[in-house]
C-alpha cells in the first residue's frame, strides 16, 4: 500500500550531490532564469532506491503562506531559499517549510517517475511532495484543504499554469498515474478557431479546425489549399503566433469548447524546407516562450547529421503511452518502407560505403539500433555508426541510397519522432516539394500514424491536389480571391469545397481550387501571344481546335471580344 511505503522530503539552496539514502527527496531551486512574476517555482529534485539507482527531475514548487520582505513578494522556493541563505549542506525539512504544493513539469517527467518506481511507489512519491496531479486524482470530496488553495492561488495561475506543458500536464498526467499504458493521447484540444488578418487583403479571416480522433479516414489532419499568394503561409504564422500568445496575436487561436478559450496544446511542431522555413515560422529562439515552440527545417539536399540524429532516436528512452520514440518511429516508417532493408555505414568504411561501392561489413541494419541487447553491446554498435551517414536499402547484395520521396519520408518521420508529444500540433508547409504525386497518400498515412500514436494533429499549408484527396471536405479549407468592383479591394474567402473531396477525381479537385482562374489565363496569354501576331479570330479558333480544351476555347472568344 502506499501508506506503508515512507519518503521523506528535504530541502536546500543548491543540488546536493551526496549523502543521499534510499528514499530520501531533495529539492532545490534550479537555475532557470525566468522568475514567473517574481514566484521562482522551478526546482530540481533528486532520490534513489535501495539499488542507489538516481532518478532526477525538475518539477514546481509553490508555498501557500510565504511571507517576504522582498518588496517584489513572491511564493516560491527560490524566493525562500534566496532568504535564509541555504548551503549546499544545510537542509530544510517539510515542517520547517510550510504549506506547500508541487507539480512535475510536463507529461515525460510524470512517465519517467512511473517508469522508474511503478505505481504503487510512484504514487507514494507524489504524495509525499504535494504533488497536484495526484492529490486531484481523488474525488472531490477527498481532495485535501491545501489542494483547494493551491488551485486559487496566484503562483499556481501565474507560474504553474503559465506555460503550455505544465498546463497539458495538470489536464493529462493523472492517467499515467494509473500506468502508462493507460496513459490518455486525446488530450489536445479538437476544436481550434483561429482570427487572423492576411497583409494585402480588406477582410479578416477565421477558419474553424476540426479534428476527430475515430473513425477510419485521416481525420487528426487539415489542410490549406489555394494559389500562390493567398496567405497559406501568412495563416501557419499567424497559428504559431497566436499559440505562442505573442502580444498582438493573443486571443486569436481560441478552443470554443472550453470556458476560457485556451487551446490545450503541449507542444508546436513547425516543419518546412529549408527557405520556406524561415520565411514561414517565426525563430523558435524565443526567449520564455509560453508554448514549447520548435521550428524544423526538413533539409532534403543535406545528409548532414541525418546519422546522428538516427542515434539520438535510437538512443533516448523517451516514450509516449508504452510506445518508445524509437517503436513509433519504426513503426510509420514501415508504412512507406520495408524497414528490415534500411542500412546505415559504418564509420571505418564510410567513405567506400557512402560512394555506394561498400560491402556487406560496412553497414549496420538499422533495425538493430535498438533491439534489446546488453548496455555493451548496444554502446557498442551505436559507436559504429557513421553520425554523418544517410540510410540505404539493401536490394539483393547492393546498398542503394533511397530515392527523393523515401528520404523525404524517412526525414520527416526522424524529425517528428524526436520532438513530438502527446498533445502536439504539428505545422508543415507544402510536403509535397520532392514527393511523387503518387507517394503523397503514403505519405498522409505515415503522417496520420505518428499523429494518431502521439495523439496529435497537423496542419499542412499544399499547393497539391493529392493531398485534397486524402482527406475528407471537412478538413480542407480552399483560399480563393474576390475583388469587389465598387472600391476595387481585394478579398480573400476561406472555407470548405463544395465537393466531397475523400478518393474524388483530382481533376475536380483541381478545377474547384484553381480552375477559375486557370482557363482565363491560359486564354489571356494565347489571345495577346494572337494579336501580336496579326492573328484574326478565326484563324486563331481554327489553330487551337484540337490543342486547346472547349472550356479554354469558349474563354478565348470572351478575351477576344474585350
Amino acid at each position: 500500500m502506499i501508506n506503508d511505503i515512507k519518503f521523506e522530503v528535504f530541502f536546500s539552496g543548491e543540488e546536493v550531490t551526496s549523502d543521499l539514502k534510499p528514499f530520501q527527496i531533495i529539492i532545490w531551486p534550479s537555475n532557470y532564469k525566468w522568475n514567473d512574476f517574481q514566484h521562482k517555482t522551478h526546482c530540481k529534485y533528486k532520490v534513489i532506491n535501495t539499488n542507489k539507482e538516481v532518478l532526477d527531475g525538475e518539477l514546481l514548487l509553490g508555498l501557500l503562506d510565504f511571507k517576504s520582505e522582498n518588496k517584489f513578494g513572491g511564493s516560491g522556493l527560490g524566493n525562500l531559499m534566496s532568504e535564509r541563505n541555504l548551503h549546499p549542506q544545510d537542509r530544510l525539512s517539510t515542517s520547517e517549510l510550510g504549506s506547500f504544493f508541487t507539480m512535475l513539469t510536463n507529461m515525460q517527467e510524470y512517465r519517467n517517475l512511473i517508469k522508474f518506481w511503478g505505481i504503487e511507489q510512484g504514487c507514494a512519491f507524489l504524495k509525499a511532495i504535494n504533488d497536484m496531479v495526484m492529490e486531484q486524482s481523488k474525488t472531490n470530496s477527498s481532495v485535501g484543504d491545501w489542494f483547494k488553495l493551491a488551485e486559487q492561488s496566484k503562483v499556481f495561475k501565474l507560474s504553474f499554469m503559465r506555460n503550455s506543458e505544465p498546463f497539458f500536464a495538470y489536464h493529462n498526467a493523472e492517467s499515467i498515474l494509473r500506468g502508462l499504458d493507460l496513459e490518455d493521447i486525446d488530450g489536445i484540444s479538437s476544436s481550434l478557431d483561429l482570427e487572423f488578418k492576411l497583409d494585402g487583403f480588406a477582410n479578416k479571416h477565421e477558419i474553424n479546425f476540426r479534428f476527430h480522433t475515430e473513425g477510419l479516414l485521416p481525420s487528426r489532419i487539415n489542410v490549406l489549399i489555394g494559389e500562390n499568394g493567398l496567405g497559406k503561409s501568412q495563416a501557419l504564422n499567424h497559428i504559431v503566433r497566436a499559440a505562442l500568445q505573442q502580444r498582438e496575436y493573443k486571443d486569436n487561436l481560441i478552443d470554443p469548447t472550453t470556458d476560457d478559450g485556451r487551446p490545450m496544446i503541449s507542444r508546436l511542431l513547425a516543419i518546412g524546407t529549408p527557405g520556406e522555413t524561415r520565411n514561414t515560422y517565426p525563430a523558435d529562439n524565443i526567449k520564455n516562450p509560453k508554448l514549447d515552440y520548435r521550428r524544423l527545417i526538413l533539409t532534403r539536399s543535406s545528409n548532414k547529421g541525418v546519422g546522428k540524429n538516427i542515434l539520438q532516436l535510437a538512443r533516448t528512452d523517451e516514450s509516449i503511452s508504452v510506445l518508445d520514440r524509437w517503436d513509433i518511429f519504426i513503426k510509420a516508417i514501415s508504412r512507406c518502407i520495408d524497414v528490415n532493408t534500411l542500412y546505415i555505414a559504418k564509420k571505418t568504411d564510410s567513405r567506400r560505403a557512402n560512394s555506394g561501392s561498400g560491402k556487406k561489413d560496412d553497414y549496420l541494419p538499422i533495425i538493430d539500433l535498438k533491439n534489446g541487447w546488453s548496455e555493451q553491446l548496444q554502446l557498442e554498435y551505436w559507436g559504429e555508426i557513421d553520425s554523418s551517414a544517410e540510410p540505404r536499402q539493401r536490394i539483393g547484395e547492393n546498398y542503394i541510397p533511397l530515392s527523393s520521396g523515401q528520404l523525404s519520408f524517412f526525414k520527416f518521420a526522424l524529425l517528428a519522432c524526436l520532438n513530438i508529444e502527446n498533445g502536439s500540433l504539428v505545422l508543415i508547409d507544402e510536403p509535397e516539394t520532392h514527393l511523387h504525386p503518387n507517394l503523397i497518400a503514403d505519405f498522409v498515412e505515415l503522417l496520420n500514424k505518428i499523429l494518431s500514436s502521439t495523439g496529435s494533429f497537423a496542419i499542412v499549408a499544399t499547393h497539391s491536389s493529392y493531398f485534397v484527396r486524402e482527406l475528407s471536405a471537412e478538413q480542407v479549407f480552399v483560399f480563393k480571391t474576390q475583388t469587389i468592383s465598387e472600391t476595387s479591394d481585394y478579398l480573400i474567402n476561406i472555407g470548405n469545397p463544395r465537393l466531397e473531396t475523400y478518393g474524388a477525381n483530382i481533376g475536380a479537385i483541381s478545377h474547384f481550387v484553381f480552375g477559375d482562374v486557370i482557363e482565363p489565363r491560359l486564354a489571356k496569354r494565347i489571345v495577346n501571344n494572337a494579336k501580336n501576331k496579326g492573328y484574326t479570330i478565326e484563324r486563331l479558333l481554327q489553330e487551337c481546335s484540337d490543342k486547346v480544351s472547349v472550356k479554354v476555347a469558349s474563354q478565348i472568344e470572351l478575351e477576344w471580344s474585350k
